[in-house]
């Protein structure tokens, strides 16, 4: 879930990788937000796609909504500008522009109506934001996407990806606009295509065993016209994105028909990490080494599978070619040493949905089970009915507690509502923005729904439990209560 839902995040994302030394330079934002959502406006920046985004800088609307930024910025690059939690734009910015925004932030898409001022970045925010009009991510764009006819879906993306081509020469070709922009069209333009291409073979075919879809070695060779060792675009969203897919692909395809092997549950980290190792090159070949280490730290948080996470993180330092991954690599492998078993669990102290207080503190003494979810997530709510019996199981043992923890995004009236059409039992908690919430991000949670189990002495007994579908649950609940 998370892959998708952050390939829609990814798109406002991008940084440049170079930098100009010198003195201190200055870009200037201001505008006006009518029908704003919140009294604060902020511009965030990102290292990479590989690096969480941070506050550039921070200000409050006036009694006219208007808002002025003077931020210090030494290298161009894509920002994300927000009021409140709300999303408004992505925006060029280039050291020394002076740019003006006018936007309605009750828009469903929270587009910039438009940019004016001084500097070279004008053009191409405007710009970003006719592309964005013409070629819409809207009910259209994803039913396309998915669509059951492969051959419509085809000429579909392949006729989209055309235009957004032609629109890329039309305004960019010959113009004076920084190379980041045009670089970021590009990579938008053709990693999302191709992204898109082998999303629907693994969705429709690899991954769907009732799939009655035919194809062939000609399905593939779209391929052929991706660059795959494209060092300018190492910080891209829509380039790692894409890797990782292809890397996804890959094994879709060795593994296609034969039985899982179910001896090893490891099996599928160790043949993620040895095909990103044979088949990739240059910089792709750093991003899938480092996509399929941490996809066994995230994943297969486990003592055996960290032994394995440490020797290729040890393999993965004498092979990669920019330092910059492996760096990165690392600090989660040791963030995520710290949620290992008898480490103590990240403490927290919220509002439930009944308007009380509850800390994790609270119910020392106890087993904690705790569910991290989301009522947007599919496989969380097919996950609902099996947690709802495996609490009636447990509901008069007052040796354990079962916390719903939703990350949301802007949707708390609808969360509250579910849970309460829905009947859910245990404890509920909303949690704001989603994967970027404070608590999330402590225990390093990457897709949803994910499972943590707590001792009686708050310490983490499993950071990725079964699931409550798990048909050892009940059994693996009790051997730590009793």
């Amino acid at each position: 879930m998370k892959r998708i839902f952050l390939l829609l995040f990814a798109i406002l994302f991008l940084i440049s990788c170079s930098k100009e030394p010198g003195k201190i330079q200055f870009v200037t934002v201001t505008g006006i937000i009518t029908n704003p959502t919140a009294k604060d406006v902020k511009i965030y920046e990102t290292n990479s796609y590989w690096d969480d985004p941070k506050t550039l800088d921070s200000v409050i609307l006036d009694e006219n909504n208007f808002f002025s930024m003077k931020i210090p910025l030494n290298e161009e690059g894509s920002y994300s500008i927000y009021c409140g939690e709300k999303y408004v734009s992505q925006a060029f910015l280039v050291p020394g522009d002076s740019l003006h925004l006018i936007v309605d932030s009750s828009n469903p898409e929270g587009m910039i109506k438009h940019f004016s001022g001084m500097g070279k970045s004008v053009k191409g925010n405007n710009l970003y934001q006719k592309f964005l009009i013409e070629f819409p991510r809207n009910d259209e764009y994803w039913n396309n996407c998915y669509d059951d006819d492969y051959k419509k879906f085809v000429k579909f993306i392949n006729s989209r990806r055309q235009k957004q081509l032609e629109f890329y020469k039309k305004n960019f070709w010959n113009n004076d606009a920084p190379e980041i922009e045009k670089n970021y069209f590009i990579d938008l333009i053709n990693y999302d295509w191709a992204f898109n291409r082998i999303n629907y073979l693994l969705e429709k075919h690899y991954w769907d065993n009732e799939s009655k879809l035919k194809i062939d070695s000609s399905d593939f060779i779209f391929l052929n016209e991706i660059k795959l060792d494209k060092p300018e675009s190492k910080m891209s969203f829509q380039f790692n994105y894409f890797i990782s897919r292809y890397l996804d692909l890959l094994i879709s395809r060795a593994n296609y028909k034969k039985e899982k092997d179910d001896k090893d549950e490891l099996s599928y980290s160790k043949q993620r990490y040895d095909i990103a190792k044979k088949m990739f090159f240059g910089i792709a070949k750093n991003i899938a080494l480092a996509d399929a280490i941490t996809n066994i730290i995230d994943w297969k948080p486990s003592p055996e599978g960290m032994k394995y996470a440490k020797k290729w993180l040890d393999e993965y330092k004498k092979i990669v070619t920019d330092s910059f991954y492996f760096y990165r690599v690392e600090k989660k492998y040791n963030e995520r040493l710290n949620l290992m078993p008898g480490k103590p669990a990240p403490g927290f102290r919220m509002p439930t949905i009944n308007g009380d207080t509850v800390a994790l503190s609270d119910f020392k003494g106890k087993l904690v089970y705790i569910d991290f979810w989301g009522t947007w997530c599919s496989p969380c709510r097919k996950e609902l009915p099996y947690y709802d019996t495996l609490q009636s199981k447990f509901r008069n043992n007052p040796n354990i507690v079962f916390l719903s923890l939703a990350m949301e995004y802007e949707n708390y009236n609808v969360w509250k509502q579910f849970v309460k059409e829905k009947k859910l039992p245990g404890i509920h908690i909303y949690l704001e923005k989603q994967f970027n919430n404070i608590l999330v991000k402590k225990y390093m949670i990457s897709g949803v729904p994910t499972f943590v189990l707590i001792d009686k002495k708050g310490l983490i007994i499993n950071a990725n439990a079964p699931r409550p579908s798990a048909d050892n649950i009940v059994e693996y609940i009790n051997k730590y209560i009793n």
